[in-house]
């Protein structure tokens, strides 16, 4: 994988990671793109570029399930 595929992937995890967090805590439905961005301490882009929006990271989780 080129650098750029890494950090990308690390990226992904760590939004992953913030957003279990936040969805077990706060619920899935009270829980914001900009709490998952502010939590991980990614831009704004960065959160876009691996992910559509935040259904796309629950259904990410939820497979993990």
């Amino acid at each position: 994988k080129s650098a750029k595929q890494k950090c990308s992937k690390i990226l992904q995890n760590k939004i992953l990671a913030a957003s279990a967090i936040l969805f077990s805590e706060k619920g899935s439905s009270k829980t914001h793109v900009s709490d998952i961005i502010m939590f991980s301490s990614i831009s704004t882009r960065s959160f876009y570029h691996g992910f559509k929006d935040k259904m796309a990271v629950f259904v990410v989780l939820d497979t993990f399930e």
